[in-house]
């Protein structure tokens, strides 16, 4: 049942083109497990951790062209309560190293020409 899950998520993970796209399917998997573990008897904080580990699995790479998708996922996922305060400072500050790393690198290639 997962693997197929996992199949299903990386085709849809494919078609993601936007900030909104990314938060609408984070959330919509994380709500799925959530779903499924209750429905399998599990309690609701059980429930509540599956839900925040899902939805953090499904956010976008932090880096290139969706570093900025993943803060928006982040800032998303603190605002609704599935990141706590203390994993979106070091989420973060991840994406501020990414981002640095990328014009650094963007200046070195210019400086090679």
């Amino acid at each position: 049942m997962f693997d197929t899950m996992k199949q299903e998520q990386v085709t849809a993970r494919e078609k993601l083109k936007s900030p909104e796209q990314w938060i609408q399917y984070a959330e919509s998997v994380a709500m799925q497990a959530a779903s499924q573990a209750g429905a399998s008897g599990t309690d609701g904080p059980t429930t509540a951790m599956v839900m925040r580990s899902v939805y953090m699995d499904c956010l976008p790479p932090c880096a290139g062209r969706t570093v900025k998708h993943f803060i928006a996922c982040v800032a998303h996922g603190r605002l609704v309560g599935l990141i706590s305060n203390e994993d979106v400072k070091s989420m973060l500050y991840a994406a501020q190293v990414a981002i640095q790393a990328a014009k650094l690198g963007s200046r070195s290639k210019d400086h090679a020409r």
